[in-house]
């Protein structure tokens, strides 16, 4: 009698299930990170909630989950999701960067330095890190520092205009003006079409009082945005500083139509109706800026 051949061996079940469930993960994720790629984040949103049904400690799913809120203007949650994530797998640079910025849209200065603080400790070369932390520590009034970190944020990425110009804020905030407005040209020189880096620069101008200068600047930054207030609202500084009083009161009319509740607004051009003594719009100038400080 010929001997009955072994049957192969089978996999223990609890092995194949689990093999088949990594599997399924991995598809949902790339698909769910397609989707997200392309913006469509309510379908990548289900399929990265359907993986943690699958596994609930997967980093990935829940690291994607908080970006999505984080792009949905919710700030809170990405930063709870992110910190679930972070437990799981602590070593992650882009997380803790992206907690950061979360705690930061929280207004959580300190909380977001740390988390930055983290993200370069893992990533030496994480020029958003450094640029976010200066931005954080401008925040809360750490100078010297924001403008180290800023300086390693260009260091790394020589062409990053938003690191350039917050550089610019944080040498103008330490009375530097000059390498302020060396880093605001920088910026523009890179991103010649951000309004910010030339409202920047042209405050900067008129520190050192360079009027007409700063005037100019403004006056680009108006053409970039039109509906940028505070471009209208320093243009019109400006032009009051140099007395030039009926071109800085249509540029404060062109900030209120953008922004009728910045009373500083209403106040400098009650200013100048006064100097051209046309009391009675003076006086109504006044009574908004008042009725806006008192609703404040």
């Amino acid at each position: 009698m010929h001997r009955k051949p072994d049957a192969p061996l089978q996999k223990p079940q609890s092995q194949t299930t689990a093999n088949q469930l990594q599997q399924a993960s991995s598809e949902l994720l790339s698909s769910g990170i397609r989707l997200h790629q392309n913006g469509r984040f309510v379908e990548a949103e289900k399929l990265y909630l359907k993986i943690l049904k699958i596994d609930s400690r997967n980093f990935e799913a829940l690291h994607l989950l908080g970006l999505i809120a984080a792009q949905n203007r919710n700030p809170k949650a990405a930063a709870n999701l992110i910190s679930l994530a972070l437990e799981i797998n602590p070593d992650n640079a882009d997380a803790h960067c992206n907690k950061g910025n979360a705690l930061l849209e929280l207004r959580q200065f300190n909380e977001a330095v740390t988390s930055f603080d983290q993200a370069t400790k893992l990533n030496k070369n994480n020029a958003i890190a450094y640029n976010n932390k200066g931005v954080a520590l401008l925040e809360l009034n750490h100078l010297e520092e924001a403008a180290v970190s800023l300086t390693q944020a260009v260091t790394i990425k020589p062409d990053y205009a938003d690191a350039y110009n917050n550089l610019g804020n944080a040498q103008k905030a330490l009375g530097r003006l000059d390498a302020a407005i060396a880093s605001y040209d920088r910026a523009i020189e890179i991103s010649p079409e951000n309004p910010i880096a030339f409202t920047n620069r042209g405050n900067a101008l008129k520190e050192l009082n360079r009027l007409d200068e700063a005037v100019e600047s403004h006056r680009r930054a108006v053409r970039l945005r039109s509906d940028y207030a505070d471009a209208h609202y320093n243009l019109g500084n400006a032009l009051q500083e140099l007395r030039q009083f009926e071109e800085a009161i249509a540029s404060y009319r062109n900030a209120i139509k953008i922004n009728p509740h910045n009373s500083e607004t209403h106040f400098n051009l009650g200013n100048c109706f006064q100097e051209l003594g046309r009391s009675k719009e003076a006086l109504v100038s006044d009574r908004r800026n008042q009725a806006i400080s008192e609703s404040a």
